[in-house]
């Protein structure tokens, strides 16, 4: 099978290129390549998975031009053939009020509404925060942040500590597409937003936690599974002193 990722230079592209590489071959593209360029890799591809995009900037016209325009611009060029499986990575918060929002919602709309799920396969995943190893720390993983402030000894600014995150761990978000590659389905449209292994803390016991991580580590006996890929997550930041 031949695999296109799209954004694999961002913590969840760089995870599926290294995951699928292993028994398929995958081919990595950028956004911004020509079109004639995206054309021949797209056509060569079963399966094409967007992991690109922006979740923060100070920019408006950045969510404008990665997350929507250069999110069409793929779309029409993979509306040019028949018979690809096509994976978005939406979000749970595409129904909020921002810029953000609006982007993940367009673009929803824009695969679901048209005739792409007639010609293609179409799987978008709304997906919580995603943590694990090697995610930026102050960026939009507050698992990160955590891990890189209590191992750096830097303060944790916690303004509403009652807050309820949902968290899923890169490697279970990367076992559910490579699920859904293996039994894929005849053309049409799939949305996935209940991940199973999805854990919902508040933002206090999240902090409470990964510190008591800090000072106590974890009982390889332990069959706490959130437990231990925090541990997992902390212990990269540790290496990295």
């Amino acid at each position: 099978m031949k695999i296109l990722i799209f954004g694999a230079t961002g913590f969840i592209g760089e995870n599926l290129a290294l995951f699928f590489s292993t028994d398929n071959k995958v081919d990595v593209a950028k956004i911004s390549d020509d079109n004639a360029i995206l054309i021949n890799k797209i056509e060569k591809a079963d399966v094409i998975i967007n992991a690109s995009g922006v979740s923060r900037s100070d920019s408006e016209n950045d969510f404008f031009f990665y997350n929507i325009y250069h999110s069409q611009r793929i779309f029409s060029l993979i509306n040019k053939f028949e018979d690809k499986m096509y994976i978005y990575f939406s979000s749970i918060h595409y129904s909020v009020d921002s810029i953000y929002g609006f982007s993940k919602r367009y673009n929803e709309f824009l695969l679901t509404e048209l005739d792409f799920k007639e010609k293609n396969n179409f799987l978008c995943l709304r997906i919580p925060s995603i943590f694990g190893p090697g995610v930026k720390p102050n960026y939009v993983s507050v698992v990160a942040t955590f891990c890189n402030n209590i191992v750096n000894k830097i303060d944790s600014n916690i303004i509403n500590g009652s807050k309820m995150l949902k968290l899923l761990f890169i490697d279970d978000l990367i076992h559910c597409v490579n699920s859904r590659i293996r039994n894929k389905k005849n053309n049409g449209f799939e949305l996935i937003e209940l991940f199973p292994e999805t854990v919902e803390i508040s933002v206090n016991d999240l902090f409470q936690t990964i510190k008591n991580i800090g000072f106590n580590g974890v009982d390889i006996n332990n069959k706490d599974k959130f437990l231990y890929n925090l541990f997992v997550t902390y212990n990269f930041y540790l290496n990295k002193l």
